[in-house]
């Protein structure tokens, strides 16, 4: 006589009608290296709360209370000497990062709750190993080139601010030792992302930047990673980037530069 597998179907069965366990899910790391920047980066920590898994905060050198905002947010916090150099203080973040996939925010940025689960879908899709994703850097200067008005679809991001202008490059990927940044001041990974054939696509969410029309940078320290960068080479540039002289605050648009080794978008 032959046994009906009637126990393995109920199984095989059941199992396929079960949702995705929390634990299943990729692990996403937030990134972020900080100086002296406590009055922004509870902002940005709070942005995140609930998206990703983890939070790795850098600290360069702060004098105020930077390093204790991060822990009230539940971040993991490292010191690290600052030696000039951006990618080289990025990099040691991503080292420290344990998640499955890497989320690089500067701590005058934040996400918009509306966005949370479209970050997250995006992450759990794996249609490709790193996103492009573009900035709204809010300003009050309506000369800036591809200067765009407020609209009211981010009504709590865009504030009283009349517009933004765009910057785009690779702030998501899935976390990989052969990812990592370069270049002292306009520090990316897209470079090392084309190096290793690592498929990149474009994320519909963006990050909203507020560094321009909130404080004033220090200058000082983006001369001095700029002259190293002047050292060590020409500027790399993402598909729809634009950097500054070293001089400049650090996005502010002095033209676009283009690598031709990048993927189209998928």
């Amino acid at each position: 006589m032959v046994r009906r597998p009637v126990a393995k179907k109920r199984r095989r069965n059941s199992r396929k009608g079960r949702s995705a366990s929390p634990r299943s899910r990729p692990r996403l790391s937030l990134c972020v290296i900080a100086r002296d920047e406590a009055a922004f980066l509870e902002r940005c920590l709070a942005s995140v709360a609930g998206v990703v898994d983890e939070v790795v905060v850098v600290d360069t050198g702060s004098t105020d209370n930077t390093a204790a905002v991060a822990r009230d947010a539940g971040a993991r916090v490292y010191s690290y000497s600052w030696i000039g150099d951006f990618s080289e203080a990025r990099n040691f973040s991503l080292s420290k990062a344990r998640g499955d996939w890497i989320l690089v925010l500067d701590c005058d940025e934040t996400l918009s709750p509306r966005d949370g689960d479209r970050l997250r879908a995006l992450v759990d899709s794996g249609a490709a190993q790193a996103y492009r994703i573009t900035t709204r850097n809010y300003t009050p200067a309506t000369d800036r080139v591809g200067f765009q008005k407020c609209a009211g679809e981010y009504g709590e991001e865009e504030g009283d601010y009349p517009g933004w202008f765009p910057t785009t490059k690779v702030r998501l990927w899935r976390r990989n030792p052969k990812v990592r940044f370069a270049g002292a001041v306009h520090e990316l990974v897209e470079p090392s992302l084309a190096d290793a054939g690592l498929a990149m696509g474009d994320c519909p969410v963006p990050v909203h930047h507020y560094g321009y029309a909130a404080k004033e940078r220090a200058a000082g320290r983006y001369v001095e990673a700029g002259e190293r960068k002047g050292a060590s080479g020409p500027t790399i540039c993402g598909r729809g980037t634009s950097w500054p002289s070293p001089t400049a605050t650090r996005a502010s648009s002095t033209g676009p530069c283009s690598r031709s080794r990048l993927s189209a978008p998928v």
